[in-house]
């Protein structure tokens, strides 16, 4: 009797070890948001059928894509820009920017020198001056509410 106790209780031991062990990799610290830009893909659907941020407040139905839209999120609080006519909204990334506030300037207005050469509109040039990588401009993708509306 107290070997099938035994076999019972070693039994107990190693299922709950095994569960404990695919809960441990099931629960793994997910993504920062500083390590999101850096290979994450989180989001999460917006109310237009888009994808954003997985911070990011979901965009009704009624808000159109439009430079002037854009242009009233132009702060660290609020902040859209445009790349490649294509509407993206950063807010959730502003204060996580390896650049510091220099992603402050994208904020609100058509930002694809910004982003593509590191230009201002004016050819001043911002940071080091060199393109981000493809691999930073793939996973903008994340924080995407759609195409611009023309």
């Amino acid at each position: 009797m107290n070997r099938k106790k035994l076999v019972v209780v070693l039994l107990c031991v190693i299922i709950l070890a095994i569960a404990r062990v695919l809960l441990f990799k099931s629960n793994e610290k997910k993504p920062s948001e500083s390590t999101r830009l850096s290979g994450s893909t989180s989001t999460q659907s917006t109310s237009t059928g888009n994808t954003a941020a997985s911070e990011s407040q979901p965009v009704s139905a009624d808000v159109r894509l439009t430079k002037d839209e854009v242009s009233k999120h132009s702060s660290a609080d609020s902040c859209w820009t445009i790349i490649n006519g294509v509407v993206y909204e950063i807010t959730s990334y502003v204060s996580q920017h390896p650049g510091g506030t220099e992603i402050l300037r994208a904020c609100g207005i058509d930002g694809t020198s910004l982003f593509m050469q590191r230009e201002t509109s004016s050819g001043e040039s911002i940071g080091s001056g060199t393109p981000h990588s493809s691999s930073a401009q793939s996973q903008l993708e994340q924080f995407k509410l759609g195409n611009l509306e023309q």
